[in-house]
Parts: structure tokens; C-alpha cells; sequence
């Protein structure tokens, strides 16, 4: 088990220990209720059709590899990946079975060991990218580190990401400020969804 060590000052340290993961998945199957149409409530339909959205899907993500999802628009890309981080799957009937290192975590948080960068990059476009970083870490990081830590990892993020050379730039809104390139944001959604 390596263990990676960050120097903050002559005299803390904090480590952070790297491990490796192994997510695997088996016959999952997420299934949506759709809400009645007009015309069924107007008839008195009070639960609307199911709708199967994932049907015995199967997958292995070892370390070090990359996993491309390609479908058509709707063929349930997001979905898997909401019901394999356990995120926004409030509204589905989910089955099957979902394993970190195989142990069993279908619907159990994943905590630091899984996150995905949304389809949609959700940002406060008036802020840099540090104020930005920093804003997460503020709220991300608990209690137990420190604010200097907390700056620390800032630091080690946006070098890890390549994010130095904008950081003082505005992130920018779409069609109003002009900010960051599409692929400086792509990193940094990259860099928010790191978590500690």
C-alpha cells in the first residue's frame, strides 16, 4: 500500500493513503415511472407508465483503465453512472449488483473512491478558478483540516490539473464572459469532483 505525503510546514504533515479500486457490475436494471399524461389523469390515473431505462447491464472498470460509455441520446449513458455513484437515484426501482473491490455497494455512497464530472458544468461563471477551488475545499473538506491544508490541496489540485496558468481568469458564463476554454472546464469539473 503506497502512501503519498504532502509537506504543508516545517511541522505538519498530512498523508493521504493511495489505493487502488475495482468497480464492477452485474445485471443492473433502473426502471422509471413516468408521470400519467394528461389525458390519463383527466381519466383518474394517479401512477403513470414504467419506463425500463438500463436492462442487465454488466461492466468492469479496473485502475488504470479508461472506460468510454457510448450510446444514442437517452440509452441510459447518465443513468448507469448516477446508479453506479449512488447519485439522483430517488426516482428509480434499482436492481442488481454494484461491487468496489468486491464488496457489494449498490445503493451505499461512494464516498471519495468514485465521482464523475456532470454532463453539464455547473459553475458560478463570476468567480476564478482558485476562488472557485477554494470555495469547494471551504465546503468539501471538513472540519479536521485546517484552512492552511485546505489551501494546500488547492494548491496540489490545480497543479495536478494543469490549472496554474488560469487561475486568476474568470470561469466565464456561455455567450456573456468570456472565461475559460471548454477544456480548462472540463478540468476543473474534473478538480471539483475530487474529493479531499
Amino acid at each position: 500500500r503506497a502512501e503519498l505525503t504532502y509537506q504543508l510546514d516545517t511541522q505538519r504533515q498530512i498523508s493521504t493513503p493511495a489505493f487502488t479500486v475495482t468497480l464492477s457490475w452485474s445485471n443492473l436494471g433502473a426502471v422509471a415511472r413516468k408521470a400519467p399524461s394528461c389525458r390519463e389523469r383527466a381519466r383518474g390515473v394517479k401512477l403513470g407508465r414504467e419506463k425500463v431505462i438500463l436492462r442487465n447491464v454488466s461492466g468492469i472498470a479496473r485502475p488504470g483503465e479508461l472506460i468510454a460509455l457510448m450510446g444514442a441520446s437517452g440509452a441510459g449513458k447518465t443513468t448507469l453512472l448516477n446508479v453506479l455513484a449512488n447519485q439522483n437515484v430517488s426516482a428509480l426501482y434499482v436492481d442488481g449488483s454494484v461491487r468496489l473491490n468486491g464488496m457489494e455497494v449498490l445503493g451505499k455512497s461512494l464516498g471519495g473512491a468514485a465521482a464523475y464530472v456532470q454532463q453539464e458544468d455547473l459553475f458560478v461563471g463570476t468567480l476564478k478558478v482558485r476562488e472557485h477551488l477554494r470555495f469547494h475545499a471551504a465546503l468539501r473538506m471538513g472540519s479536521e483540516f485546517s484552512m492552511a491544508e485546505k489551501m494546500a490541496r488547492v494548491e496540489q489540485v490545480m497543479g495536478d490539473m494543469g490549472l496554474h496558468k488560469c487561475e486568476d481568469t474568470v470561469i466565464g458564463i456561455p455567450g456573456k464572459i468570456k472565461g475559460i476554454s471548454g477544456g480548462e472546464k472540463k478540468r476543473l469539473a474534473f478538480a471539483s469532483a475530487d474529493r479531499k
